[in-house]
């Protein structure tokens, strides 16, 4: 790695994704805890301005202190908070509600990762992990990324979800859209990450639809089915609030994951005595 002069906190851009590829993150956080743990960041032409918490404490502070650092506006870098009109989705899905209707609609899906759930799930991840491990082994090599790391966690929270197996690849398509709508890698138009992601949205939202009809139809035993029998205080979830519960869980329950995997097996590459103790 190329070395770097030390940065100053006046010269810290959080948006810049050269701190990323250039592996200086840490440093930098370790920095704005030293000298600036409250840090505002300058707004670009993609990103308006904000506020970086990076001390443990005053994190926990701002996440229980729901009145003052409320979910409701967005929780995204792409949202302007003076801006009048709410981010699409705020309020309208887990993670950008505040308690108490965030409480009460958490309770739903936690019923779908209690121990018992998840150890009756046990078998079918090992299955999904075998399968992909199989359809790699006899190559001798892969791309961890997106052969391991990727369709592991896609395929567990697919088959809590009751997403056959056959979408699974479209499912994994769309994610990229939503989440990574800037790579062009990933744009179904060309040079547009707006467009692209907003393609995204429409079409998982599209797909969720139909999922749903059909569950209300005929229930199985899977997360999706539970959430169309679902009541909060006597009253059904309504569609847009299923879709939404769709939307989150598919993205946020395969990309963190994905990425997760991805780290850690990078750290075991770069600390083999750490690899070999697991190995071991």
């Amino acid at each position: 790695m190329a070395m770097h002069a030390p940065l100053r906190v006046q010269e810290v851009n959080l948006t810049d994704v050269e701190l990323f590829v250039q592996g200086q993150a840490h440093e930098v956080w370790r920095l704005l805890r030293a000298e600036a743990p409250v840090h505002w960041n300058p707004g670009t032409d993609a990103f308006p301005g904000f506020w970086s918490v990076t001390h443990d404490a005053d994190v926990v502070a701002v996440s229980r202190d729901t009145t003052t650092y409320s979910s409701r506006r967005g929780i995204s870098m792409m949202v302007d908070p003076d801006d009048p009109a709410p981010a699409s989705g705020a309020g309208k899905m887990l993670i950008t509600i505040d308690p108490p209707h965030h409480v009460r609609l958490r309770r739903l899906v936690n019923k779908g990762f209690t121990p018992r759930m998840v150890t009756h799930l046990e078998p079918r991840v090992r299955q999904i992990t075998h399968d992909l491990l199989d359809a790699v082994a006899p190559r001798g090599g892969c791309d961890f990324v997106t052969d391991m790391a990727a369709p592991l966690p896609l395929g567990v929270i697919c088959a809590m979800m009751g997403v056959p197996r056959a979408d699974w690849e479209l499912m994994f398509t769309l994610t990229n859209r939503v989440l990574g709508a800037e790579d062009p890698e990933y744009q179904s138009v060309a040079g547009d990450g707006r467009e692209t992601a907003d393609q995204g949205l429409r079409e998982m939202f599209a797909y969720f639809a139909r999922l749903v009809t059909a569950r209300r139809q005929a229930p199985r035993d899977d997360l999706l089915s539970g959430l169309t029998a679902a009541e909060i205080d006597g009253e059904a979830l309504t569609d847009e609030e299923i879709l939404y519960f769709c939307y989150l869980l598919i993205l946020a329950g395969n990309e963190t994951t994905r990425n997760a995997i991805s780290g850690g097996m990078l750290a075991l590459c770069e600390h083999p005595a750490e690899r070999a103790r697991l190995a071991a």
